[in-house]
């Protein structure tokens, strides 16, 4: 693998390819982890819309900060519902999860 100045130095030299490769990545990640287009569930269940922007960092490498609407997710006022009431099984485990030391 190539250094971190190396890297830097190709994306400066050749800033197109660079965002054609960031491109094909945002593609994968869309068909293969979100399952759009495919005959599979993406990765957190089924996708029915998601939205991105992306950006230039500093060492004008490419981000993308995307939204996605998961079919059948909880809405911010039911996580918090659950979350408040104090004999749920939701907040049990929420918590369970937090308090593990694997992440």
């Amino acid at each position: 693998m190539r250094s971190a100045n190396e890297r830097n130095l190709l994306v400066a030299r050749n800033p197109v390819a660079a965002a054609r490769f960031f491109d094909l990545m945002v593609c994968t990640f869309i068909k293969h982890v979100l399952g759009i287009g495919t005959e599979h569930l993406g990765l957190y269940g089924k996708t029915s819309g998601y939205y991105g922007t992306v950006e230039q960092q500093g060492r004008l490498t490419l981000h993308l900060h995307t939204v996605l609407w998961i079919k059948n997710a909880l809405s911010p006022q039911e996580i918090r519902n659950k979350l408040m009431k104090n004999d749920s099984e939701f907040q049990q485990s929420l918590i369970k999860y937090l308090e593990e030391e694997n992440f």
